[in-house]
Parts: C-alpha cells; structure tokens; sequence
C-alpha cells in the first residue's frame, strides 16, 4: 500500500503543498462552477474535506491517494496532466508528481495511456478516425434497414387494404326515368301529350 502521508510530506516541496491545499480549498463542492472542482468531479473523483474547515496534508495526501483511481480510469493522458498539475501546479512540480505516479504504481504514463489509444496522439487519431468510420458505417446500415423494414410495412398495409376493398355491387341500369325526362324541360313550357 502507497504512503501518501510520507510522500505529501518528503517529496512534495512546501510550495507543492500549498498549490494543492489552495486547489482543495477553492475545489470544496461550494461553487460548482470552479474549474478543479468540475474537473476533478467530471473525471470521477471527489473533494476529501469538508467546506469551510481548514484543508491539511492529510487532505492533501488523501486527494493524492484519490487520483491513483482516477488515473486507473482515465483515457486520456491529456485529461490526467491537466488534473496533476491543478493540483499541484503546471510544470516541474506536476512532471515530479506524475514521475512519482508512475514509481508508486508501477505503471508507466505510456502503459497506463497507451498512445494507440490516446486521441490526443498521432497513434490515438487512426484509432478514432477508424472507430468514427465504423461507427458511420453502422448507423447508415441501420438507416438503410429502417427505410426498408418502413417500405415492406407500406407494401404490406397496401396489400392489406386491398384486400379489404369489396368489388363494387352491379346493378342492373333501369333505363331512363320519365319522371326525370320531364324535368329537363324548360319551365313554363308544358309538356308535350300525345293526341
């Protein structure tokens, strides 16, 4: 198991320490619209004290100890850069941070972020622009199957409703009417009778 307290307190310089009280102190879940704490809570993790009382190493060393899952779980090595060195500021101070990383766990950073993997690489970009072409290519297979199923279901209310309709009923034709022929007549003109 990591000794977070011995390394907060033997490798990171006072300074190191102050960023990162600083960072949980601005980052304690009272404005959600600061940048370490929508950060820190976008990629999984959590404040390690409470608002308002003061933030110490032992915080520090729990945050520290916290960012071990977050690396585990983050894609990119972008995103854990940007976490490392909010908390302990850009630099120096974070390369130190991530070399101590990647000494405690054993884990490299290109092995924890491999840059085939890393849309932020050269390597990453093919295998993005790949699974963004695969997943075109599947939506349009699924457009092209939807439109089809949707054809067949009109061809078969069509043949549905043909056979439906009943063929029209033939009635014998009565001839002319008189009653009607005496309506074509002009008015005023009485009819013709025969003598």
């Amino acid at each position: 198991m990591i000794d977070w307290v011995t390394i907060t307190r033997d490798e990171l310089t006072e300074a190191e320490r102050a960023h990162a009280r600083q960072f949980l102190a601005d980052a304690d879940g009272t404005d959600h619209c600061d940048e370490g704490y929508t950060t820190l809570m976008n990629a999984g993790g959590w404040t390690v004290h409470c608002p308002g009382e003061p933030v110490t190493d032992g915080h520090v060393a729990e945050l520290l100890a916290q960012l071990v899952e977050l690396r585990r779980d983050m894609p990119r090595r972008a995103g854990w850069r940007f976490i490392v060195d909010l908390v302990v500021g850009r630099g120096q101070p974070g390369e130190k941070l991530r070399a101590v990383y990647a000494r405690e766990t054993g884990i490299a950073e290109d092995h924890a972020f491999p840059p085939a993997l890393d849309p932020d690489m050269p390597e990453g970009r093919a295998v993005v622009a790949e699974e963004i072409r695969r997943t075109r290519v599947y939506y349009e297979a699924m457009r092209a199957r939807d439109a089809e199923n949707a054809r067949r279901h009109a061809e078969r209310v069509a043949q549905a409703q043909a056979r439906r309709r009943l063929p029209p009923i033939r009635t014998p034709d009565p001839g002319p009417d008189p009653r009607q022929m005496a309506l074509d007549l002009e008015p005023g003109t009485p009819p013709e009778t025969k003598s």
